[in-house]
């Protein structure tokens, strides 16, 4: 197998590249460190590199100021960028083109930068990998470019199976592949050539050592102590995954910013140690001030998503059975201190005098209300801004770089989100009811002819929602529950369907109780619970999975439970504590049969279901998930009383989950306990020329923030002339002489005049404006003759006094009536009478 994989490697494309080589595959390198090397220096320049040497955050500030050293730093940076794949500045200072390295040391910045110096005027101090590398540098032929004493001391035993001698290495390594037909152009090439080799099977040869995490803080702290390394550690705790580290000066280790080394929660794989930069600020602000101040990062490091905002995390993840765990643990970690350490304290020291301040109170202006409500007449944009607050209010990067004048990427990106699930639109209607918006109970149409219809409770538009915004905050949970309740949801459905088999094969299915003996799955429901007898019993018990799920939260080892009536009482109430103990135990032997994916985990609607259920008060506490919006228009055209129902107390801001008010309804179908969360936002618009302000519910007014859109006559898209007028003083002139004869909330909107030339302007009269003219007046042509004037509409001829039947003396009344019409320009039939244009002239009455 080992020959294999070697073999492999030789036709790797990597490999390829270094047997072909002309040159020394590093001669860059080797000529940047015999530069160094032969360097004349004066003795002032000497001390003074020996005396920076020693303090690598003094050696890293000397710029282009100091004509003298900063040739030489540089010199040295470039040296380290060919010996160390996670070096400093790497991609910077390599003059190859693709930064080639041939070592991943994970050596301290400092440590090469004094030794480098050291190597110049007493390389016999220097020692361990640092000097393996330099050596191989100057003499190739005779050196590998495996650094690490260890990892030489575990090649020669595995692959020798004799004791290692530091002196005869490379022979030793050669001889490992003496009996392979290898070859590379360049003899000086011959060594690296074979490490790599070595390297691309270092599983095989490589001891396996695992730590528990709490063990490996233990072994951190007491290398850094002998180290004398700056950084301190906080109390960690026994279950604890994840540890807070301060810097030297502790301005570094709070919850405004802190090192912090652990697993992820939202990390695909969890058995990965990161090493972050995390910020947790009190408010938004200090989260974000952070991701907004700093614009480039170091080539080692990455911004990611936590905690409704971005964090800043070393690029490579680590096991526990690393062998090179400690070492390259405080690599990463003093990578990040030396690189961004001094931004971050200077952004917490403005935050703690001024900054922060000033910018919550900016932020705290543009604040957008958990319930508002757009209202105005038609044509005034409520729906075209509603998608602009949508975005507004999920404010993540692509927000914040959006072009909002280019109204075809904002749509764009509104529909992305609403494809993403983060934005819901729905419009109300006389129809709609409880059952469509909050839960209720309807009919699923079967699986195949015959089969009778099943009546199932199907969530609505808000619990769906509400489920999507509260599993955000899920994710937001230090611990493993989120995963534990998945894993459980999938062993349960997983045993239902095998039961469900054997049961339909007509097999008798049957699970061990505590005391030993049996009961019998009679079947499983229609909502897939179990329905448990006792074995020669008639009276079935259930056992449904909302309620194991809760008892598996908290009883994680069936074998400590001495007394399972009171103790399962205590969780899920009064239950025949044999039946649950029966399937309970028959799920937690199968814990070892759930699928391990190292992707990032896709979640169905189901599983979020799932988790949400297993969410309690706290877990909402302090935390603020990423915010879904939904956008109700024509909110006021439904009975928002009936569509509502209880939930209308539950959206006000301080009843939300989370806050200190947090209230939670019973459902009436479910009997699930339901609360909002505090990232779920409403939107709604409202038409108030179908019904005003003050004709709306109370209950509604009351709990959300009213925000009026009348038209806007300074819009540039109405500064356009028309026939002599621009559109923007048309359309004042109309709407003066509306809110006279009506009221304000009857106005034309804007919209239908934007961008209108002397063409287009025809029809938005005769398609848009007169119509709902027709519409506020009831027909009452006089009164539209009064907004628009006798250009558009006009008296018709009298038609004579005999045109009634005979009827009684009614028709005295209407002999002298004036009748109206409306005067259409489209038409070619006018004959003399006045042009559209002339119309406009009679309308502003010029």
């Amino acid at each position: 197998m080992l020959k294999e994989r070697i073999e492999l490697y030789i036709e790797n494309e990597f490999a390829q590249r270094i047997s072909s080589e002309q040159n020394f595959f590093y001669q860059k390198g080797q000529d940047a460190l015999n530069k160094w090397i032969n360097m004349e220096l004066t003795s002032e320049q000497a001390d003074s590199i020996i005396s920076l040497s020693l303090d690598y955050n003094e050696f890293k500030k000397i710029d282009t100021s100091n004509r003298e050293l900063f040739p030489i730093t540089q010199l040295l940076f470039e040296i380290i960028s060919y010996c160390d794949n996670k070096a400093n500045g790497k991609k910077h200072h390599n003059q190859y083109d693709d930064s080639r390295t041939f070592a991943n040391a994970g050596v301290r910045m400092g440590a090469w930068i004094r030794n480098l110096v050291e190597y110049k005027f007493n390389s016999q101090n220097v020692s361990g990998s640092i000097k393996n590398a330099f050596n191989y540098l100057l003499d190739p032929t005779n050196n590998t470019t495996i650094l690490s004493e260890n990892h030489r001391k575990f090649i020669v035993e595995y692959f020798l199976k004799k004791d290692y001698n530091s002196a005869d290495f490379t022979d030793d390594c050669k001889s490992i592949f003496k009996n392979y037909s290898l070859s590379v152009l360049n003899d000086e090439n011959y060594t690296f050539y074979i490490s790599s080799l070595i390297y691309s099977v270092a599983n095989e040869w490589k001891p396996k050592v695992s730590l528990k995490f709490k063990d490996l803080v233990k072994k951190l702290e007491s290398h850094f102590i002998s180290e004398k390394i700056e950084f301190s550690f906080d109390k960690l705790t026994s279950r604890s995954r994840f540890i807070w580290i301060s810097d030297g000066s502790k301005i570094i280790g709070n919850h405004i910013a802190h090192y912090e080394i652990g697993f992820r929660s939202i990390s695909a794989n969890k058995n990965e140690i990161y090493v972050d930069i995390h910020f947790e600020g009190n408010t938004k602000t200090e989260k974000d001030i952070f991701y907004n101040t700093i614009k480039n990062l170091p080539e080692n490091l990455e911004w990611f998503d936590w905690q409704n905002s971005k964090s800043i995390g070393f690029k490579e993840a680590y096991k526990l059975d690393d062998e090179d765990i400690i070492d390259n643990i405080t690599s990463a970690l003093e990578y990040i201190e030396d690189n961004i350490g001094d931004s971050i304290r200077e952004i917490i020291s403005e935050l703690s005098i001024t900054n922060a301040n000033i910018i919550e109170n900016k932020l705290e202006s543009m604040k957008q209300p958990l319930n508002q409500i757009l209202y105005g007449p038609p044509g005034t944009g409520k729906t075209y801004n509603s998608i602009d607050s949508a975005l507004k209010i999920i404010n993540e990067e692509e927000e914040q770089q959006l072009n909002w004048d280019d109204r075809n990427a904002v749509k764009n990106l509104f529909d992305k989100r609403v494809t993403e699930g983060r934005i819901v639109f729905t419009t109300f209607h006389q129809s709609m009811n409880y059952e469509d918006f909050i839960e209720g109970i309807k009919p699923e149409e079967p699986e195949k002819e015959g089969d009778p219809v099943i009546y199932k409770i199907k969530y609505g538009i808000l619990r769906n929602l509400c489920i999507e915004a509260s599993f955000e905050i899920a994710q937001l949970r230090e611990d493993d529950i989120t995963d534990e309740v998945l894993d459980f949801s999938f062993l349960y459905d997983s045993l239902v369907e095998n039961i469900e088999e054997e049961l339909i094969a007509g097999n008798s299915v049957e699970l061990e109780i505590k005391t030993g003996a049996k009961v019998l799955v009679d079947s499983i429901s229609q909502n897939g619970n179990f329905i448990i007898k006792h074995i020669n019993g008639k009276k079935t018990y259930t056992v449904s999975k909302n309620r194991l799920t809760k008892l598996n939260s908290v009883i994680k080892d069936l074998d400590k439970v001495t007394n399972i009536a009171d103790e399962f009482k205590s969780v899920i109430g009064g239950s025949n504590s044999s039946a649950y103990w029966s399937v309970l135990n028959a799920i937690q032997k199968e814990k070892h049969n759930i699928p391990r994916n190292t992707e990032k985990r896709k979640y169905t609607f189901e599983e979020k279901k799932e988790v949400v259920s297993s969410l309690s008060k706290k877990d909402f506490i302090g935390k603020k998930g990423k915010p879904f919006v939904l956008i109700i228009d024509e909110i006021n055209r439904g009975n928002v009383s009936q569509i509502f129902g209880e939930l209308i107390t539950l959206i006000e801001e301080d009843k939300r989950l989370g806050k200190k008010e947090a209230l939670e309804v019973t459902l009436p179908y479910s009997k699930d306990k339901f609360g909002v969360p505090a990232n779920l936002y409403m939107i709604g618009t409202m038409n108030t020329a179908d019904r005003s302000v003050e004709a709306l519910d109370a209950a509604l007014r009351r709990r959300f923030c009213f925000e009026e859109m009348p038209p806007s006559y300074d819009l540039k898209e109405l500064q356009n002339e028309i026939f002599g007028h621009k559109a923007s003083k048309v359309l004042e002139k109309i709407n003066l002489r509306i809110e006279k004869l009506l009221d304000k909330d009857h106005k034309i909107g804007h919209s239908y005049l934007l961008n209108k030339n002397e063409n287009s302007i025809i029809d938005s009269f005769y398609k848009n404006i007169i119509p709902l003219l027709q519409e506020y007046f009831f027909g009452d042509y006089s009164k539209i003759g009064l907004v628009l004037g006798k250009g558009f509409v006009h008296l018709k001829e009298s038609e004579g006094s005999d045109i009634f039947a005979e009827f009684y003396d009614v028709a005295e009344d209407f002999d002298n009536r004036n009748v109206y019409e409306i005067i259409d320009y489209r038409k070619d039939k006018l004959n003399g009478k006045i042009n559209f244009g002339q119309a406009i002239q009679v309308l502003m009455k010029k």
